[in-house]
């Protein structure tokens, strides 16, 4: 059996966009890399976080190396 208290956590994500190697100016065909930086700032585990970003207008995504975890 489960017991519901109706007891949820207080959960606060943060997430953080920036690009890595900044300058001041960028010509067509220049690549940008972004960094997502999302934190847990809460007391409890959050787990199934799911990010969607959208690129900004005339940006082409390139497949990269992925994500990672620490």
């Amino acid at each position: 059996p489960t017991l519901d208290a109706g007891f949820l956590p207080p959960f606060d994500v943060g997430i953080e966009k920036s690009v890595v190697g900044l300058r001041s100016s960028y010509l067509p065909g220049d690549q940008v890399t972004y960094q997502l930086t999302i934190t847990n700032n809460s007391a409890y585990p959050v787990y199934n976080v799911q990010v969607n970003d959208l690129l900004p207008q005339n940006t082409t995504f390139v497949e990269g190396a992925g994500f990672s975890a620490s």
